[in-house]
């Protein structure tokens, strides 16, 4: 990718991904495994690329992630761990434990990628709809000044063809 891609680690990184991260040029920004964290860390102006959790004990991750999913339309990473059950259709993106750090590099920035792609999308689809709305509008103008201009039958076979 040839943009910085800003990523949200949410709680404690046991297995050093965030290392990892960094060396393949994403900027990492740290936050605890709690609401409060992550509501403090996507404050309105915020920009993330992605959302990765990967606490490996804490039992706030659902939570957690809820906060995020609903301040954020970042993508939202889980890297999983066999240990703890998570509600996993929470996340854009699960990573099975052990998988090379080539392999999860390279799906995080992928779902990055489509995320942003998405985006794009969205805002495409919400310009083509206000043009429709305006178009449509303006439609509803024109016919109600047709029904306000009635026909004079009568002028038609007088020779005068044009609206009264």
């Amino acid at each position: 990718m040839t943009s910085v891609l800003t990523v949200l680690n949410v709680g404690d990184d046991l297995c050093y991904r965030i290392p990892v991260m960094e060396h393949a040029g994403l900027c990492v920004v740290r936050s605890r495994c709690s609401v409060t964290a992550v509501q403090r860390a996507l404050t309105p102006g915020s920009s993330f690329s992605g959302i990765v959790f990967h606490t490996e004990i804490d039992a706030a991750v659902q939570a957690a992630a809820s906060a995020a999913r609903q301040l954020s339309t970042a993508p939202l990473i889980l890297f999983q761990n066999s240990s703890a059950r998570r509600d996993e259709r929470l996340f854009d993106l699960v990573i099975p434990a052990q998988t090379p750090p080539v392999v999860w590099l390279k799906s995080l920035q992928d779902a990055i990628s489509e995320a942003r792609d998405l985006c794009e999308k969205h805002q495409k689809l919400c310009q083509d709809f206000a043009n429709l709305r305006s178009t449509s509008a303006e439609l509803r103008r024109k016919a109600a000044g047709n029904r306000d201009h009635r026909i004079d039958i009568d002028a038609l076979w007088r020779g005068k063809p044009r609206h009264e």
